[in-house]
């Protein structure tokens, strides 16, 4: 039987705020200059992704948060414990073996966190409900610095992002309840690749509407160069190769039969592409009718 994991949450935000790594040099008032600024470019680019998207502007995010490694660890964390909440696996007797084992995973989650917080730009809280989405400013700050972006470039690119992942939940309120049953389900490999290749959708076709929207002067520039980078690959799960694959899949579907077709996709559950369909967009445009 699976038994719901048993983790320590607080331990886990404890361990992750001590990994979270130096911060880029910046005075108070440069600082909140850059948090005000995150924070405007990422609303503005709400209403750009809507159309984009062909919604409503109001369907758009209308919680913005701009914060530091260890708020979007914070965040992280409560967006993971609620999406937790929704499973319907048995839970181990109270217990020793029950608590050590939240203990050990609450380590390995909490490094895991910090890990990934100092890298993380932005996350979108899809499980939480409170439609809010998480910009990590230092993170932000570091890329275009290191990379030379025109600041303003990057922040509407990043915004453009995640404000993208609400839409898509927007437009497809059953989406979440379709990822929790696919979890909830039968643990086989198939359950695992179709929540891959949900997820590897979802991120490509976020960053083809940060690509296509408009309003970014160096969009394909900063996507060069993003596609330069040599990613790790950690297999079935990779986040790398869910930005590459899904991007590379809109890219196609678009170009062969334009935007709207990959809207399609968020009509409803069947409409999703399989992990086979990811690498032969064709075949799910044939299956889709596209």
């Amino acid at each position: 039987m699976v038994h719901r994991p048993e983790i320590d949450w607080q331990l886990a935000r404890r361990i992750a705020a001590r990994q979270a790594g130096p911060l880029p040099p910046a005075t108070r008032p440069l600082a909140l200059r850059t948090v005000a600024d995150v924070r405007l470019r990422a609303r503005a680019a709400g209403p750009v992704a809507a159309r984009a998207m062909h919604r409503e502007a109001d369907e758009a995010t209308t919680r913005i948060r701009v914060v530091d490694r260890d708020g979007w660890a914070e965040a992280a964390s409560s967006i993971a414990e609620s999406a937790f909440d929704t499973l319907r696996w048995p839970r181990r007797a109270a217990g020793l073996r029950r608590s050590l084992s939240a203990r050990g995973l609450g380590m390995l989650l909490g490094i895991g966190l910090g890990i990934a917080g100092r890298w993380m730009l932005g996350q979108y809280d899809a499980f939480g409900g409170g439609r809010a989405l998480y910009l990590v400013a230092p993170n932000i700050v570091a890329v275009e610095t290191r990379n030379r972006f025109t600041p303003a470039d990057f922040r509407t690119w990043v915004g453009l992002h995640e404000q993208a992942h609400a839409l898509q939940f927007a437009a497809a309120p059953w989406l979440v309840g379709h990822l929790t049953e696919l979890i909830d389900g039968p643990q086989s490999r198939a359950s695992l690749d179709r929540v891959v290749a949900t997820m590897t959708f979802l991120e490509g076709h976020a960053d083809h509407v940060s690509d296509t929207a408009g309003g970014v002067p160096s969009a394909s520039a900063m996507r060069r160069s993003f596609a330069h980078r040599p990613r790790p690959r950690w297999g079935i799960l990779d986040k790398g190769s869910q930005y590459t694959d899904g991007l590379a899949f809109c890219r196609a579907v678009s170009r062969a039969a334009g935007d709207d077709a990959l809207l399609a996709v968020l009509e409803r559950p069947e409409h999703l592409p399989t992990r086979a369909e990811i690498a032969a967009p064709r075949d799910w445009l044939d299956r889709v009718g596209g």
